[in-house]
């Protein structure tokens, strides 16, 4: 459960990243990267009760987080795989981008 925890944190913090380098802007990256988070939350919250969310649960990060019972049955190592190679595609994106900027005064 706890490696699920740290992988979720290093997916929102490498999408941080990501837009930030992006963007530009550390205000807007953290607003988008605060709604995707609670969208995505709600949509995987809400699933197994509104069947039209049902289709997109399993596109969310905290259903790799929280989508077969870690508690229960143990790390699953497909959902595990998934967050961590999303983290390391919007790393990758975040740090090509970033030194690809003008930063100079």
């Amino acid at each position: 459960m706890v490696i699920s925890v740290v992988l979720l944190a290093i997916y929102f913090g490498s999408l941080a990243l990501a837009l930030g380098s992006i963007l530009g802007n550390k205000a807007i990256s953290a607003a988008i990267t605060g709604v995707v988070g609670i969208s995505t939350y709600l949509v995987n919250a809400f699933a197994p009760s509104v069947e039209h969310l049902g289709k997109f649960q399993k596109y969310t990060p905290f259903y790799d987080y929280n989508g077969i019972n870690p508690l229960i049955n143990g790390l699953n190592l497909k959902n595990a795989f998934d967050l961590l190679l999303f983290s390391v595609l919007f790393l990758i994106i975040g740090i090509i981008i970033f030194k690809r900027r003008d930063l100079a005064i």
